[in-house]
Order: C-alpha cells, then sequence, then structure tokens
C-alpha cells in the first residue's frame, strides 16, 4: 500500500507502509559509518549548520 501527500509548493512524496528495512544492511552500515568517518575528518563550515 502507498499514500500520495502532497501540500501546495511541496515536492509530492510517496510512503510505501510495506517496503523493506534497509537500516541493519551491512552494506548501509558501512556506508554509514564511512560517511561519519568522512565528515569527522571534513567538517562543514559553520555557516552551513543548523542553529
Amino acid at each position: 500500500m502507498s499514500v500520495a501527500r502532497k501540500k501546495k509548493g511541496e515536492i509530492k512524496v510517496t510512503i510505501v507502509k510495506d517496503m523493506r528495512d534497509y537500516s541493519e544492511d551491512p552494506f548501509f552500515k558501512k556506508k554509514a559509518e564511512s560517511a561519519k568517518e568522512f565528515l569527522k575528518k571534513h567538517p562543514l563550515p559553520e555557516s552551513s549548520k543548523k542553529k
């Protein structure tokens, strides 16, 4: 089952409730760790961070 939601001026997003959860997949865990390490070595400028 999918649900599409759209408000005025926003991008259409489709939500699929029976989609597989990839949060524990080893490939994606490795990519997330790699991204965290990269951001530790090369942090974002202060002007780009949320306040």
